[in-house]
């Protein structure tokens, strides 16, 4: 398993889209600076404000661009039969993919965090928030996040394609913001993540959610596991071509 980690990061490491996805998810300090700029805040609210822009619009589009480019760069580089033609069971082939998906979009969400928290006492007045108690809480935005990474795979590997599965995390991230404004917000995946990250900084969701935070995290972790349980079958069926 080292080793085919090993090769599915040296495939990443250094290119442009590694670049594009690292920009990507620095947008959200970069839009809530914007914001901070043009009135008074304290660092506490701007950390906030990082945050929900990050759950709610840079980090969804990130983690799409990441999932569509992990099964679309195997097509486009024609490098799928070669793969599942070697030794390593297609289970560990598409393990490997996943883990670093995931550790990928959790570094960058770690790296949302210390930005963040780096611009906090100069676009805010006071001093900067303590990272400790704001870790839990981006960590539960990177996990929350990666569980798309799965529907991507599968869209992917079902449409041959970077577009398709890229077209539909643009419309799940704007559903996400539409639903956040309804009482089924709780169970879409996209803005079920930002009300179990808020309950992570110690907000109170609002009280006409529908269900509760276990079929809120259900509502997070079940395309997560269908996605990839799909998109292992779909490899086992050998209808790579």
């Amino acid at each position: 398993m080292g080793k085919v980690l090993a090769a599915e990061l040296s495939k990443w490491r250094g290119t442009r889209f590694f670049w594009v996805t690292v920009a990507g998810a620095l947008a959200a300090p970069a839009l809530a600076s914007l914001f901070a700029l043009s009135y008074r805040t304290s660092p506490e609210h701007f950390l906030g404000q990082v945050l929900v822009w990050y759950t709610l619009l840079t980090g969804p589009l990130t983690v799409t661009l990441i999932g569509a480019q992990m099964v679309a760069m195997e097509y486009q580089c024609d490098t799928w039969k070669v793969l599942l033609s070697t030794p390593v069971p297609r289970s560990g082939i598409y393990l490997a993919k996943l883990l670093l998906g995931v550790a990928w979009v959790q570094g960058l969400t770690l790296l949302v965090l210390v930005a963040g928290w780096a611009l906090s006492p100069l676009v805010a007045q006071g001093e900067p928030p303590d990272l400790k108690t704001w870790t839990a809480a981006f960590a539960t935005a990177g996990l929350g996040l990666s569980g798309m990474l799965p529907v991507y795979h599968l869209t992917g590997l079902l449409s041959r394609s970077f577009f398709v599965p890229s077209g539909l995390g643009i419309v799940a991230t704007f559903a996400g913001l539409m639903a956040l404004q309804s009482r089924y917000a709780g169970l879409y995946p996209v803005s079920a993540t930002v009300i179990l990250t808020q309950l992570a900084t110690g907000q109170s969701p609002p009280g006409d959610l529908l269900a509760g935070p276990g079929a809120w995290a259900a509502a997070v972790a079940m395309p997560a596991v269908l996605g990839a349980a799909l998109s292992l079958g779909y490899l086992y069926r050998g209808e790579i071509r």
